[in-house]
This record gives structure tokens, sequence and C-alpha cells, in this order.
């Protein structure tokens, strides 16, 4: 985007680092908390290190600097468009916690949905057995349920978490 190439470096399915440039790449670092896109803090190439707030989607709502204060805060419709104010960031982890690629979508490891749309730009992966609607997102309920695999939702329920298939109900995990 804009002559910038941003690379991504992943420990299994979670960003732990984004590369920004082609000869000498500037680097912002992540520390993770142990879920999935639980990011903790993030520390940019100029050595400032942010702290992450979120809701229960995971989506960020704010970045603290070292003080506490907030930098920069990010208000979202209900499908993920989202809106910021404060310092200019680089920031990608937004909506839901995943990677806004800065051209306004998201990836979600298996496809890119699309705020402004509503909807993932592709295709379920899994066809059909994601249900009738292959380009759907959470089933319509995007206060609710997330889809970090862009495969199954993720709905949260006291006690645990269960990634369910649209359509068939089924129970791919438990946790």
């Amino acid at each position: 985007i804009s002559g910038q190439t941003t690379s991504y470096v992943f420990d299994g399915a979670n960003l732990v680092q984004e590369l920004t440039g082609t000869v000498t790449p500037t680097v912002q670092a992540n520390l993770l908390t142990g879920g999935l896109d639980e990011v903790f803090s993030r520390t940019e190439a100029s050595g400032n290190t942010y702290s992450y707030l979120t809701d229960a989607l995971g989506s960020t709502q704010a970045l603290t600097d070292s003080t506490g204060a907030f930098t920069t805060q990010y208000t979202y419709d209900p499908y993920g468009q989202t809106s910021s104010t404060g310092s200019a960031s680089t920031n990608s982890q937004q909506y839901t916690g995943r990677e806004n690629d800065g051209t306004g979508v998201y990836y979600y490891r298996a496809r890119y949905y699309s705020p402004g749309f509503g909807r993932f730009i592709s295709g379920d992966p899994i066809g059909l057995a994601g249900g009738i609607n292959t380009y759907g997102y959470v089933g319509g309920n995007p206060i609710g349920i997330t889809d970090p695999y862009g495969l199954a939702y993720q709905l949260t329920i006291s006690g645990g978490v269960a990634l369910i298939v649209p359509g068939t109900g089924e129970v791919l995990m438990w946790s």
C-alpha cells in the first residue's frame, strides 16, 4: 500500500511481528497473552510501547502509553467499520483482534472479511458445511459471535468457548 511492503511473522495462529519496508524493515513486536488474537502490548520501531484495551469480542477499544494515558481510541459499528481518534498508530489489530490490512478488509486466516459489506469477500472454504450463505459473517450476529478462522463461529458461553459449524451445529472444539 502506497509503495510500502508489510510482512507478518506468526507464532502458530497469532501475529507476533510486523515488518514494514524491504531493505531495512522497521519492526513492531507484539506481546501475547496466550489466547487466540489476544495481544497484551505492542512495541513499535520507535521504542514506544502501547498496551491494548479490548472488549468482549476482542476488538481493540484503546491503546495506552507507558503512563496509562489513552493514545488512540477505536469505535466500531456492529459489523466492524472502524474509526479512531487520538494519535496516529501503526496498530493493525482492531475489529475482533484481527489484522486490518490497510485496505479496509480484515484477515481472518482462511479468508478476508469486509466490514463495509458485513460479509466475507470469498466463499467459505468448507462450502455448504458452513451454512447456505457461504459469504455470511457469524450468522448475522456480529455483536455476540466471532469467527477468528473464517470457517466457523466462535460463541463464548459461560465456562468456555465453542467453535460451531453454522448450518450443522457441529461443535468443532470446546475449551
